[in-house]
């Protein structure tokens, strides 16, 4: 027991001293990055305005939407919300979840290497060296892509994933009870994965790992099929049984899956080089699949690193020593991936990119693969130093050498590493978003985009909140990269570019900022001008300074400006016919009630949203939500014809005399005008409310079960 503590106040104090070290970036010019920083979150917000809230926005092939956000950021959420309460800042909080993560990975391998034979017979230096070794890499460099921020509790987790897979494998041979036990400490693991999982491409290779271990071992006969069969049953049902509460609405709402596809060639897959462009075997082994200057320290590690490796493979070939075929066969597969198009295999890699449907999905394949490479290795080098045999004692000081060598490296290269960019946002933005609140914004157009990319461009936001990192300044973005074919973009988007080209260009912008339904123009100034065009922001700040269409500006700390439109530029979210009198009231993001009050027998009901199937007009009944989901052609419920309106907007005709003839109940007629209350939903919402409701029921099923089993044991 003693031991076992002294490794713990080792750990500990690794942890402490990272946590001592860790310095910010000062610099603020990178602070409009689209996506590419971590942003400042305030927890508490954004819990508060996505629970139970489920949005899509697909963009061209992008799918944004809030079940994706909740999936990918609730556990981190609840981490942040805790830290929060407690008064800890935003930036040590950050960094204490990027040293956790760190500490977490060492011990989760730390567990399972132990878990490999007779702890009492196991080298406890060589076992903590090589979990160190895991545990911090990858290691922390200067910023993160924010998928890959997040990403990083698979890598740390992933050790502990491994080991009740195969006790599922075992125990499922003999002790089905067992394997269900194990099964459901599994799907607890997995709900806390629902964060990198969000990545599809992530889960896609978690899924094939994890399937062509079994279909692996029963080709080499290490399992039978009754084995085969159970593992994989419970695989899935555990996860589905944590996923399926974001997946059920994603997967509903994902669009046409052929675009992603064709949008990933387009911005990824036609640079797939230079995504993969540093992808050496010893840069992914060492956990830096894309490269990074790091100087000799580096490259010290990585050689040690490899040389370990190929030492444990020499002792395997002269002791004559068994080995598992599932490790060496699945590191020679995960190579020849993250390598990518770069020699020797880039050819066949090519050929696969382009013929395997949805593979482009993967995108960067180096930096969602070189993990399980580190994890496979360590667990070979594991198997065959830890217990060296008898006739070459004389490498265990060499081979001891090696390991504290590297594990001190990696332990170096993280103390000088870890950094993320920016925490220095300023309080003027909390401020801007606090009076686009208060003055109801309803959408606004940003110029330039968030990236400082070309303003011929932007990206548009609007009231819903979370759909991507910066989503604590601006609600709701849609971007098209400089590599998408123009086949792609949407008409919504296409309408935006035009009104910043009229802004630019210094005409009337009244017409179609009302179609758009925008209320605000943000200018940003606080963006290095290295990739868009700081003569023509200029311009338009003069342009709208000086417009009869801008009503009130407000300028934040010089950082931006915000111009109100005039009110008879603006427009209402949900309109119809002058005609026609309309109200609405938004019961939450995705659901509005509408009053309609006319004479005429048709009237057309425009919801000032981007044209998507999902949002339906029902009557609030059952039977007729489901019609307008799945019309039956014998059907007799009423169907609004839903169509596309001001070439980007949602449009339903609604034909009140065949309406009120057979819903008398539903409908009010005052002599010749008719009233009638109707519903607009975003129909995906309830799969979302249906995937929480099946996981919270199997969750409760796997507490059960836990308390039966315990109980049984005793």
């Amino acid at each position: 027991m003693r031991r076992q503590l002294y490794w713990v106040l080792i750990f500990i104090i690794i942890f402490v001293l990272l946590l001592i070290k860790t310095s910010p970036h000062n610099a603020y010019q990178y602070v409009g990055a689209s996506g590419d920083f971590f942003s400042i979150i305030n927890p508490s917000n954004s819990i508060a305005s996505n629970l139970f809230t489920f949005r899509s926005n697909l963009n061209g092939g992008y799918g944004d939407n809030t079940a994706q956000f909740l999936s990918h950021f609730s556990p981190y959420l609840f981490y942040e919300f805790v830290l929060f309460k407690l008064g800890v800042t935003q930036l040590v909080r950050t960094y204490f979840f990027l040293i956790l993560v760190s500490c977490l990975g060492a011990f989760t391998m730390y567990l399972y290497l132990s878990s490999k034979g007779s702890f009492k017979n196991i080298s406890k230096f060589r076992l903590f060296f090589l979990s160190t070794l895991y545990g911090f890499s990858p290691y922390f460099i200067n910023y993160y892509l924010p998928g890959h921020f997040l990403f990083l509790l698979l890598p740390a987790v992933f050790p502990l994933v491994q080991l009740l897979f195969e006790k599922i494998i075992v125990s499922s041979k003999n002790d089905i009870q067992l394997s269900v036990k194990y099964f459901v400490v599994l799907s607890f693991i997995f709900l806390l994965l629902c964060t990198p999982f969000a990545n599809l491409g992530v889960l896609a290779i978690f899924v094939c790992l994890m399937v062509g271990q079994l279909l692996i071992n029963l080709l080499f006969k290490q399992i039978n099929i009754r084995q085969f069969m159970i593992t994989l049953f419970l695989f899935f049902l555990s996860l589905f049984t944590s996923n399926i509460w974001w997946l059920a609405p994603y997967s509903v709402a994902l669009g046409n899956v052929s675009a992603m596809s064709e949008q990933s060639k387009q911005t990824i897959g036609s640079s797939i080089n230079v995504a993969t462009a540093n992808s050496s075997a010893l840069n992914i082994i060492s956990g830096f699949p894309e490269g990074v200057s790091a100087g000799k320290s580096l490259s010290v590690l990585q050689i040690t690193l490899l040389s370990l490796f190929i030492l444990s493979l020499l002792i395997i070939l002269i002791s004559k020593k068994k080995i598992n075929p599932v490790p060496l066969l699945i590191i020679l597969i995960t190579l020849f991936f993250a390598k990518g198009p770069n020699p020797p295999f880039g050819d066949m890699f090519r050929f696969l990119y382009e013929k395997i449907v949805y593979l482009q999905i993967i995108r960067r394949p180096a930096s969602k693969l070189y993990w399980i490479l580190l994890f496979f290795i360590v667990s070979i080098i594991y198997s065959v130093v830890i217990k060296i045999p008898k006739k070459m004692k004389v490498w265990i000081m060499p081979i001891n050498a090696f390991l504290c060598l590297t594990s001190l490296l990696a332990i170096t290269l993280t103390f000088r590493y870890m950094s993320l960019t920016p925490f220095n946002i300023p309080s003027s933005y909390g401020e801007a978003k606090k009076y686009l609140f208060e003055n109801n914004v309803s959408k606004i157009i940003l110029l330039p985009d968030m990236g400082g990319s070309s303003p011929k461009y932007d990206q548009s936001v609007n009231y819903h909140t979370g759909t991507d990192f910066l989503s604590q300044i601006w609600e709701f973005k849609k971007h098209i990269p400089n590599s998408v074919n123009e086949a792609f973009v949407d008409n919504e988007t296409k309408l935006v570019n035009e009104l910043a080209n009229l802004i630019y260009d210094n005409k009337d912008i009244c017409k179609i900022s009302k179609k758009l339904n925008i209320s605000n123009i943000v200018i940003r100034k606080d963006l290095l001008p290295t990739n868009y065009n700081q003569e023509l922001l200029d311009k338009a700040d003069v342009t709208l300074s000086n417009s009869k269409y801008i009503s009130q500006i407000k300028e934040f700390d010089n950082n931006f400006k915000i111009f109100k439109l005039v009110d008879k530029c603006q427009s209402k979210l949900i309109s119809t016919e002058p005609e026609t009198e309309i109200k609405f009231k938004k019961i939450n993001p995705t659901k509005f009630k509408i009053s309609l009050s006319t004479k005429t027998d048709k009237v057309t009901v425009i919801y000032r949203e981007k044209f998507d199937k999902s949002w339906v007009l029902h009557d609030g009944s059952l039977k007729n939500f489901q019609t307008q989901i799945i019309p039956v052609a014998k059907n007799k419920e009423t169907l609004f014809t839903h169509d596309s309106v001001l070439d980007y907007a949602n449009g339903w005709t609604v034909n009140l005399s065949d309406y009120c003839s057979s819903h008398e109940k539903d409908c009010l007629k005052q002599g010749d005008t008719f009233m009638v209350d109707l519903y607009i939903e975003y129909w995906p919402q309830r799969m979302f409310l249906l995937g929480i409701t099946l996981s919270t029921i199997l969750y409760l099923f796997c507490l059960v079960y836990l308390i039966y089993y315990s109980r049984l044991k005793k």
